[in-house]
């Protein structure tokens, strides 16, 4: 039973060392996953309490069950989100790419099934957003002597957060730092499909961050690798200020999702961006860093008509984008 309040890996490790709990934390690298259910506001408007409750259970077993999968620990639950960690209490191998993992397999899992079944019959879908950073935190015991709880500390938490919170923006399932692809010699780099999307300063951040998005597994998935790699190459013309050839490699970037039933908001942004440049260069100290001045996004920013053709600009405000894990689990 104990194990249902506190980590199973946490009770484990008191019993085996026969010592009582204190207050204490640790120097640890981890890798930080934090999901939450998209537009839940909006998911449980007209919903009876119960049903609330239900919705909740069953998307937090699905999220609990992939977590335990990928061998991490799920922390915490607070209201529609949970936070889960990767290599503490409990250390495990490769723990950025069990991240990343991870949070491929929320989506194809969620996309799968619906969450809810209301009285009347209908069915409720939703979809997740998740943010997946890897960092130096230090994790433990926290509160107080009477009440304590495993927990984490750090500054690689709120980012985590953060992060996740940008999913909204750029319509995209997941989103990780670029530390989640570094680390462990680039693992997850070469087992993961991703993409950069952004270079941001968050707010209260100084230090930019690039933001990549998790597209799904290498193999098997030919067009999003194909897509991912021209891709990168538009960003980099991006980020060299080479506006004009940075369009049009977006713009094919964004037809290959469109002709795989996708409309993509990564591409059609930057798209929309290095048209505005080409039209009003930026100024001589532009160093590419989107500064955010909001810790939460509902819509992405408004498209820029002369970036899109008539058919694309319809499809993107009609619409809106699908998220890649969907796509994994429909082909």
């Amino acid at each position: 039973s104990w194990s249902k309040y506190v980590p199973a890996c946490v009770v484990e490790r008191l019993y085996i060392s026969g010592t009582e709990a204190t207050i204490g934390v640790s120097k640890c690298n981890a890798t930080i996953l934090f999901v939450d259910i998209d537009g839940f506001e909006d998911k449980c408007r007209g919903l009876p309490p119960n049903d609330i409750l239900r919705l909740l259970e069953n998307v937090f077993n699905v999220i609990g069950e992939v977590i335990q999968k990928h061998r991490g620990t799920l922390l915490e639950f607070i209201a529609d989100e949970v936070l889960a960690v990767f290599n503490t209490p409990r250390a495990i191998a490769h723990h950025p790419l069990a991240g990343v993992r991870a949070a491929q397999d929320i989506h194809v899992e969620i996309n799968s099934r619906s969450m809810l079944v209301k009285a009347d019959g209908t069915e409720v879908f939703v979809r997740c957003r998740v943010g997946v950073h890897t960092s130096n935190i230090l994790a433990g015991n926290i509160g107080s002597v009477k009440r304590m709880k495993y927990g984490l500390l750090g500054d690689g938490i709120n980012q985590t957060a953060r992060i996740k919170g940008l999913t909204s923006r750029y319509k995209t399932g997941t989103l990780c730092t670029e530390k989640v692809l570094l680390d462990d010699g680039g693992r997850a780099a070469r087992f993961v499909c991703t993409r950069p999307v952004d270079v941001v300063a968050v707010k209260g951040k100084k230090d930019p961050t690039t933001v990549y998005e998790v597209l799904g597994p290498t193999l098997g998935f030919e067009w999003q690798v194909e897509a991912a790699k021209k891709h990168r190459e538009a960003f980099k013309r991006y980020q060299s200020r080479s506006f004009e050839a940075g369009r049009a490699l977006f713009q094919e970037v964004n037809n290959l999702f469109l002709q795989n039933g996708l409309v993509d908001e990564p591409s059609r942004l930057l798209m929309s961006r290095c048209a505005a440049y080409v039209a009003t260069p930026p100024p001589a100290d532009w160093d590419g860093v989107d500064r955010l001045k909001s810790k939460n996004f509902t819509d992405s920013p408004p498209p820029s008509p002369e970036a899109l053709n008539p058919y694309e600009a319809n499809v993107s405000r009609g619409l809106g984008s699908l998220n890649s894990a969907r796509a994994i689990r429909d082909m």
